[in-house]
């Protein structure tokens, strides 16, 4: 089932599979990656619990191997709506049998989108529903699609990070994990956008020392743009696929990284993990605006 809100400016329209934003539209312009499973079959999912790749897809906790893979499994979960009107919704998952094989820990999520004129505002809500003692182990993230026509040549596109300055880029190998290689990248003026721009993966910049970090995607001839603003998010992911040109660019905040290559395996000492208290909640927040 998709739930459709609407206001002043936007529609939106989220599936219940994954509570994932599948189309944004706003004075007959559709902004969001169509899913063409050709290229990459996903609009925006969600990361959770785990952002990026696990070493060898599994990890240690309690004595035990689980298997989990690359961004979770809430990307591929029936959500329910636990609310709606016209301009918000209000979606839930919970742990079942099927998470709790590769995830041992009791959980709820709930995802709400609420348009706000040319902002649809997103909060992610972890709260740790295990018995007494159980800490909650977790990453979350986001994963937005916009439709970018790519090419090998002239820029088809800007991309601007505000505050503009330089970042720390983390590097993945060719199997996805983060290396001990990390290199800084400007980002003090606009970076213009082509296929060849995401040879070597996913660009990923480290945005802890700042509160709020904005990345801009904006059309060369100046007909839309999109900007996804992160809220005390570690890093931001900025992905199209490599060498297959494909029309769409991922403009990602998260709260948490993929495992490096040097990582035990266990779930205690993984990086980019939040815990949460039994009962205890967190929310993170990100915005999208459209232009």
């Amino acid at each position: 089932m998709t739930v459709v809100l609407q206001n002043d400016q936007l529609t939106i329209k989220i599936n219940e599979l994954g509570a994932e934003l599948v189309s944004v539209t706003r004075a007959g312009h559709e902004y969001m990656w169509n899913a063409d499973p050709k290229h990459w079959k996903r609009h925006a999912p969600l990361l959770f619990p785990i952002v990026g790749k696990l070493k060898q897809d599994q990890y240690r906790y309690q004595g035990q191997t689980y298997h989990m893979p690359q961004h979770g499994f809430a990307r591929d979960q029936p959500f329910q709506v636990v609310s709606q009107v016209a301009d918000q919704a209000v979606f839930l998952l919970e742990a079942n049998d099927e998470t709790l094989q590769m995830y041992p820990f009791n959980f709820s999520l709930f995802v709400s989108y609420t348009l706000r004129h040319e902002r649809v505002e997103v909060q992610l809500t972890v709260m740790n529903t295990s018995e007494a003692g159980d800490q909650l182990r977790f990453a979350i993230g986001a994963h937005p699609g916009f439709q970018v026509p790519l090419t090998t040549g002239e820029p088809s596109a800007t991309l601007t990070v505000a505050p503009a300055e330089p970042y720390r880029k983390i590097q993945l190998g060719t199997d996805g994990l983060t290396t001990t290689e990390h290199e800084t990248t400007e980002f003090e003026k606009p970076v213009a956008v082509t296929h060849d721009l995401f040879q070597g993966d996913a660009k990923i910049i480290d945005v802890q020392l700042n509160p709020k970090t904005e990345l801009t995607l904006q059309a060369a001839d100046q007909t839309w743009g999109v900007s996804v603003t992160g809220e005390l998010n570690d890093y931001f992911g900025i992905w199209s696929t490599y060498p297959t040109v494909s029309n769409f660019v991922c403009l990602e905040p998260w709260w948490g990284i993929a495992d490096s290559e040097t990582v035990t395996g266990d779930l205690e000492t993984k990086p980019g993990m939040r815990t949460l208290a039994t009962g205890a909640k967190k929310t993170f927040e990100y915005q999208l605006k459209f232009f």
